[in-house]
């Protein structure tokens, strides 16, 4: 959906707590400006819903996270992206 979008800084809120197969794959990939993901998904169980969703995106942001929400089985471009600070919400 914004793959590439160098200029996007805050990623829209992303509310909805069951992720479908591939929904958010590459959504940010290549976002050389994002700063700020909101993200309240609780169930991430779904094959490649976050597959490389946040490849190229630099570090030093925001990622805001539903409390129930458990990232840590999630890795790399398919999680939080490295060096971003964890919120709960």
């Amino acid at each position: 959906m914004f793959e590439s979008c160098e200029n996007l800084e805050r990623a829209p809120d992303l509310p909805a707590p069951t992720l479908a197969e591939g929904c958010y794959r590459h959504m940010f990939s290549g976002c050389s400006s994002l700063n700020y993901i909101k993200c309240l998904a609780t169930d991430m169980s779904a094959d490649l819903c976050t597959r490389e969703w946040v490849i190229g995106v630099p570090s030093g942001g925001i990622f805001v996270k539903a409390a129930a929400a458990d990232w840590s089985g999630v890795a790399d471009d398919y999680g939080i992206p490295s060096g971003w600070t964890v919120q709960s919400q």
